[in-house]
């Protein structure tokens, strides 16, 4: 597939319409011809038309050329596959395995690469078709478009809500919260069996006939083994992320997970107080930029949130379900000699192929996964740090001035990230070009303390 061209690729299947057509131009041109049997023309133009049209000849070339404008890929018809950059592969996948003949398709993040129109245009298309789609993907207002059925993998079992995103989510509140109540019946009787359980250790003390207590003690310890076997477990986890969920659902609907509560912080450096009354309480779908004077504090406060420096004074609790990272100025990796991928490979453990598109697209050069970490500008060290802590999943990101040394279009490299990252962002940045750019909220380190802007 590598060495072919997109055009090549993108007609593979609509083949036995393609070929279809070709004929049917070919007995247009044989009919203006003289001396041909016309009516032996005629009839063979007749049945392959019938065939074309049944097939849906007009539609699949209307889709095919639909395609190719929403993705961009007019230019690049006669470019082959390996010349094209991570995303420019993922569409031309895309197309092979929708336009495929298959009644089953399977699809593992589709939006991956897409921006708005071309998710848009998937979405219509998904609505549409009349094939049967299994589909994982972590953005809710997509599924809810076309979803009739939700698979949910929760604890190990796989459980089929039948509807759309939003049943699915009524429905699985009202099974939880059923399950919840049988858990606490089942406690209740739990407890009362311990109490009789408790007084058959203390009559057996004293009994002449050890043997028959004995028994009915081991009857009961079976029976509250098997009820506790008998509850469903209920894992900690984090709450569902509802920030990119349906226009329908208000933000009212759920409620946002704690990420972050600083109460009262005060701390000093040498003679100088940084802070002496500073609270930020943080939620899940909070993405801050700390900003203030230089010396105010900011990176120090990263690091107090991080936990690498303790304050002087007051509460800080963190979410001990949320993995957070701190991203400092300085870029050091532990081996500089080893290649862009291999580096990826061995902290983030992505398959290879969308690793490599991904690698492909972040940088637009195939060859750079080749590069090895020595050989990389400082714009191109703190692209590559922060997209391979984006891979590793964490929640929280706390970023300091993520933008030094870099030129305009390593910034809006690091923007699109940024954008794309579904968890919680705390930015320090002075670049006012890059920060225009990101949906933040603006929190100011004035006169010791932290006040919210706008």
């Amino acid at each position: 597939m590598t060495d072919r061209p997109v055009q090549e690729l993108l007609n593979l299947p609509f083949f036995q319409v393609l070929e279809i057509q070709k004929m049917l131009r070919e007995i247009e041109g044989e009919m203006a011809e003289e001396g041909v049997d016309l009516e032996k023309k005629m009839n063979q133009y007749s049945h392959l038309y019938d065939q074309f049209e049944s097939m849906g000849g007009y539609e699949y070339i209307k889709l095919q050329e639909e395609f190719i404008q929403v993705f961009n890929l007019n230019n690049k018809l006669t470019r082959h596959y390996c010349g094209l950059s991570g995303g420019e592969k993922q569409y031309i996948r895309l197309a092979l395995t929708v336009f495929s003949h298959s009644e089953l398709i399977i699809l593992d993040e589709p939006l991956t690469f897409l921006d708005a129109k071309k998710a848009k245009w998937l979405k219509n298309y998904l609505v549409d078709s009349s094939k049967t789609y299994l589909i994982v993907s972590h953005n809710s207002k997509f599924v809810d478009a076309f979803s009739t059925k939700i698979f949910d993998i929760d604890n190990g079992i796989i459980k089929v809500y039948q509807g759309s995103y939003l049943d699915y989510l009524e429905k699985k509140s009202q099974y939880e919260q059923r399950e919840k109540q049988g858990n606490k019946t089942i406690d209740l009787i739990v407890e009362k069996k311990k109490e009789t359980l408790e007084k058959k250790y203390e009559w057996i003390k004293k009994a002449e006939n050890k043997h028959q207590h004995a028994v009915l003690i081991r009857r009961l310890e079976r029976d509250i083994k098997k009820l506790q076997n008998q509850k469903t477990k209920f894992e900690a986890r984090k709450e569902y992320d509802f920030r990119n969920n349906l226009e329908s659902v208000t933000t009212n609907d759920f409620k946002k997970e704690i990420y972050l509560d600083i109460v009262d912080l005060k701390h000093e450096f040498g003679c100088r107080l940084l802070y002496k009354e500073l609270h930020l309480k943080l939620y899940s779908t909070d993405r801050i930029l700390i900003s203030g004077e230089n010396g105010s504090g900011k990176t120090t406060l990263l690091k107090i949130i991080e936990g690498s420096i303790l304050p002087s004074k007051g509460e800080i609790f963190r979410n001990p379900n949320v993995r957070m990272k701190y991203i400092s100025q300085e870029v050091i990796f532990n081996d500089e000699n080893v290649t862009v991928l291999d580096y990826c490979k061995k902290i983030t453990r992505v398959g290879d192929v969308i690793l490599e598109d991904a690698i492909d697209s972040l940088y637009g050069d195939e060859e750079f996964r080749l590069k090895r970490l020595h050989m990389l500008s400082g714009g191109e060290r703190k692209r590559l740090q922060i997209f391979s802590e984006i891979l590793l999943g964490f929640d929280l990101l706390l970023i300091d001035e993520p933008t030094t040394y870099m030129d305009e279009h390593s910034k809006l490299k690091i923007v699109s990230l940024l954008n794309d990252f579904q968890g919680c962002i705390i930015l320090v940045s002075h670049d006012e070009f890059f920060i225009k750019k990101l949906m933040l909220q603006e929190y100011v380190i004035q006169n010791s303390s932290l006040k919210k802007e706008g």
